[in-house]
């Protein structure tokens, strides 16, 4: 068989995934969901909702939900008798790379965002008229001061950062389900955590080395804040360099996780 991409093999293997994954992929949307009700139920007020909780929204669909989503999609790769029947379907490993995209990032996130901005734009109509009812504030500030959950794509937006580090995550999981043979999520989220905790302690002991002090490293677009009593300082590169080195987190990164998926779907079928 040629890896020819074919629209045809594309789809039957989409719908077979979803038809013999269906139970899961309903019940599993249906927990995302009422997390998602009980993060604003729990709230009880316009103060949480409007804010924190609408992060926490995010974050649960955003990078929790893709990386159990994909490692339950890919647990055929797992078993000796699963993984043999998966490989020798008749396409594509670029068309078996798609489906898990198409699931991912074109069906399930696309329709529960919709989801979620129906529940935060309920909610918060509901604990505003709550407030405005109390008399705490006057009408207009509360219907000025708590805006709905924003999906907007930007440099400075808690969004496109959930997004970023949405397809960090998930390709991380997507490598270790195709790599690791049995328990890939939890094999999966230990690698991470390692590698968050050596970044941490590396970023930590670096400007230890360098300021001769302990500190509190955080890093930004341009460059990284270092707490240091009494006030922090900002240590900064050449613009240029701070762009590309940005870009190259953000973009490149990332993407090439889900590339090299590409080739480890590759090595399987050889």
């Amino acid at each position: 068989m040629n890896d020819i991409f074919s629209f045809r093999r594309f789809y039957f293997l989409l719908k077979k995934q979803i038809i013999e994954k269906r139970l899961f992929l309903l019940g599993f949307s249906a927990i995302v969901i009422f997390l998602e009700i009980s993060i604003y139920y729990l709230s009880g007020n316009i103060y949480q909702v409007s804010g924190n909780l609408q992060y926490q929204s995010l974050f649960v669909l955003l990078i929790l939900s893709p990386t159990i989503l994909i490692s339950f999609v890919l647990n055929s790769f797992s078993a000796q008798k699963s993984s043999i029947m998966a490989l020798l379907l008749p396409v594509s490993f670029f068309e078996k790379w798609l489906t898990i995209f198409a699931i991912v990032f074109l069906i399930f996130l696309p329709s529960h965002l919709i989801i979620l901005k129906f529940i935060d734009y309920g909610f918060v109509n509901h604990y505003k008229e709550l407030a405005i009812e109390s008399k705490q504030f006057t009408a207009k500030r509360i219907l000025d001061s708590w805006p709905y959950i924003s999906f907007v794509f930007n440099g400075n937006s808690f969004f496109s950062h959930y997004l970023i580090f949405s397809v960090y995550f998930s390709g991380i999981f997507l490598l270790g389900a195709l790599y690791f043979k049995s328990l890939s999520y939890f094999k999966s989220a230990l690698v991470l955590i390692l590698i968050l905790t050596f970044v941490v302690f590396a970023g930590n002991y670096l400007t230890k080395t360098i300021i001769g002090e302990n500190s509190n490293l955080q890093f930004t677009d341009f460059g990284a804040w270092i707490q240091v009593q009494p006030r922090p300082f900002l240590i900064q590169g050449k613009m240029t360099s701070s762009i590309l080195l940005t870009w190259f987190a953000k973009l490149v990164l990332p993407v090439s996780l889900w590339l090299i998926a590409i080739l480890r779907f590759r090595e399987k079928e050889i």
